[in-house]
């Protein structure tokens, strides 16, 4: 829990400090929405997925579960950029969602590899968009 309730503050400060910054993307132009719109959701999801499989070492149960969960919030987040951006907020209620979902997947002892990880991750990047000022 302590590490979820890291995370989450991690991600608003972040987004609060990203909300300032202009829309260019840096070194990495790779996370430009421009981009991420191009992308086909099953490949992103598939992205994720493998990213977090050599995390936590995931079992085929486990991998199908999270691919699908992931390939679902990619398309939506997708139509959600169609319309326009996405709101901080609504970031926010996909990472919480994907919090409670990795935590019903995951065994204890994967759950506490990934918050810890997505906490330090979530950390180096607010670290990285202050460095930008």
């Amino acid at each position: 829990m302590k590490y979820l309730f890291s995370a989450t503050a991690a991600v608003l400060l972040a987004l609060a400090a990203f909300a300032t910054q202009p829309q260019g993307h840096g070194r990495h132009p790779e996370r430009s929405p421009r981009i991420f719109a191009q992308k086909d959701p099953a490949q992103l999801a598939q992205e994720e997925t493998e990213r977090l499989s050599r995390l936590v070492l995931l079992s085929d149960r486990q991998y199908r579960k999270i691919y699908n969960f992931n390939k679902r919030q990619f398309k939506a987040l997708q139509r959600k950029m169609e319309d326009g951006r996405p709101a901080g907020r609504d970031m926010l209620k996909q990472q919480e969602k994907r919090a409670r979902k990795y935590r019903s997947v995951l065994n204890a002892a994967q759950y506490e590899k990934w918050a810890s990880f997505e906490a330090e991750r979530n950390f180096r990047r607010m670290r990285e968009i202050l460095k930008a000022d």
